[in-house]
């Protein structure tokens, strides 16, 4: 009997976890790279705004923080979490943080424009 220490990672993960893995990686990693598109272009927009005469007021940090930091946390903890799962269940894992990650972008964007 062996012990789950003592195994190795990629084997207890296998190749096929793997791959599950790392398409959901392009997903999550499509959603920080918005966040990251954001962080740059929405100060110039606001600027663009104060230029023309349109109040715009401060640009929310905050909420662009938090929309750079979500998506590797939501992707990090749900591969935590399905490591001991089936790969149906892992994928699964996957698109429900996928879906949390994308619900608070909308929100997050919604709150920046509001």
């Amino acid at each position: 009997m062996t012990d789950s220490a003592q195994v190795p990672f990629a084997r207890r993960i296998g190749w096929l976890g793997l791959a599950v893995a790392a398409l959901f990686g392009l997903f999550f990693a499509y959603d920080l790279w918005e966040a990251i598109q954001n962080a740059i272009e929405l100060p110039k927009l606001y600027a663009q705004l104060e230029a023309v005469g349109l109040p715009a007021g401060d640009v929310p940090w905050v909420l662009i923080g938090v929309g750079i930091v979500v998506p590797p946390l939501a992707y990090g903890i749900a591969f935590v979490v399905g490591l001991r799962h089936t790969i149906a269940m892992r994928a699964l894992i996957f698109l429900l943080a996928l879906v949390a990650v994308a619900a608070l972008s909308l929100s997050v964007n919604a709150l920046a424009v509001a």
